[in-house]
């Protein structure tokens, strides 16, 4: 609660545990590193990363935020909630997908440029009204320290947690319209999905379009897709015709990976797996590991430990780093 009871910035500061000068000066000069990343062969992230006091003053910052996502997030937010009580069940990409197993009809949406859209003014904005209320002096810094050229930043450890509370509203709205319509409705960060045992009426989607067109952000058309349970229905890259699971062009992949571990060239393997041609060395060679190790506990966590191709994975994951 001192986080709402903050009113100047000599407060706030005295919250972080840092000088009032050593604040203004930072923000004055936060120095983000910017970069792109490959998400696909042919699609690139544009990260920010924040400087090395920046990025402390967030992470002191991200505590009493992700308190406040706790209690005010929505409960069709699954993405970046906090596990503040250990009697709630997780919300997670799985227990996301879970919402709509077995139904008749599934709807994807998905936005563009998500984290881009959520302004300055729209933070600041969110940081201005209840049940924050903070000056105008202390609102414009706390935005200051979460934004990087007048938006949220792909990078920042704050902006998870800014942008389910700034979604709060607008989940609620379509909690609202779907709810009277027997229809279930989930967010995972930028991917809303809705279901039913029935067809979406026109009239419904036309209220959905509204209710997100009024909250500024922009869809994806392309990702944009109705399917019933003859096809393959997939949220947030699981089945979900009957219960959680995932598609066998994922496994395949993991299992070439590995195969290609263990009889080819090593380097040949890590460039192929980020598109990329560039040195290898000691940190790349360890992002690798990692990043295959968790794709396989992920297989575990979605078709269960006991399942016999995560378990046959696990094993080819341990006789190619031995």
């Amino acid at each position: 609660m001192r986080f709402l009871e903050i009113q100047t910035l000599e407060d706030l500061c005295g919250l972080l545990g840092i000088p009032i000068d050593y604040l203004i000066e930072t923000l004055l000069d936060p120095r983000y590193t910017q970069y792109s990343v490959p998400k696909s062969k042919d699609k690139f992230v544009k990260l920010a990363v924040p400087g090395i006091r920046i990025r402390e003053i967030q992470r002191m910052l991200l505590p009493y935020l992700n308190v406040m996502n706790f209690y005010l997030g929505s409960s069709s937010s699954y993405a970046f909630m906090p596990s503040l009580d250990k009697g709630m069940k997780p919300r997670n990409i799985i227990e996301n997908a879970r919402q709509h197993c077995g139904k008749k009809f599934v709807m994807n949406i998905d936005f563009s440029h998500f984290f881009a859209t959520i302004t300055y003014e729209r933070i600041k904005k969110l940081f201005s009204q209840m049940p924050f209320k903070f000056t105008e002096a202390v609102a414009s810094v706390l935005t200051g320290i979460v934004c990087f050229e007048e938006k949220l930043p792909i990078g920042a450890c704050t902006s998870p947690a800014i942008s389910n509370l700034v979604c709060v509203e607008m989940d609620v709205e379509l909690e609202i319209i779907s709810y009277k319509e027997r229809i279930i409705y989930t967010r995972y960060a930028d991917d809303l999905t809705f279901s039913a045992n029935r067809i979406f009426p026109s009239e419904f989607l036309k209220k959905v379009d509204t209710v997100i067109d009024s909250y500024g952000f922009i869809l994806n058309e392309s990702k944009f897709k109705i399917r019933n349970n003859k096809q393959k229905q997939v949220v947030t890259g699981i089945k979900v015709n009957e219960k959680p699971n995932l598609d066998r062009e994922y496994i395949r992949r993991i299992r070439a990976i590995l195969h290609n571990w263990k009889y080819k060239n090593f380097e040949d393997v890590i460039r192929k797996y980020y598109y990329l041609n560039i040195p290898i060395t000691s940190e790349t060679i360890s992002t690798f590991i990692k990043s295959i190790e968790g794709k396989i506990n992920y297989i575990g966590q979605v078709r269960g430990k006991q399942d016999s191709i995560f378990l046959k994975l696990k094993g080819q994951f341990s006789d190619c780093i031995r």
